[in-house]
């Protein structure tokens, strides 16, 4: 998985996700690396893909941690809506 650009940290959280649930819904998932934190990295997979549907659920995964680190947290989250929004407002036609 380094090949495509998943941490040691997103396999292990992609493994223990894909492990709950039923394999007929991980069948029909595709997982794209990118950083919520880059707008070019972002950018990059919206385009090579034609969306239905996009969701946004990255999140602190240590609720200790985005207490401790209430800023960088915040920051991420809203740049991160953000530059979801920005690209997929820029190359397809959302609403």
């Amino acid at each position: 998985m380094k090949s495509t650009g998943w941490s040691d940290g997103s396999r292990w959280k992609i493994r223990s996700a894909a492990s709950i649930g039923s394999s007929i819904f991980w069948d029909r998932v595709t997982l794209h690396p990118a950083s919520l934190e880059s707008y070019p990295g972002l950018f990059r997979v919206i385009s090579q893909h034609k969306f239905d549907e996009c969701y946004h659920l990255a999140a602190q995964s240590f609720v200790a941690e985005s207490f401790a680190d209430g800023f960088s947290t915040m920051k991420t989250n809203i740049n991160g809506t953000y530059y979801m929004m920005a690209a997929l407002r820029e190359l397809h036609d959302f609403y």
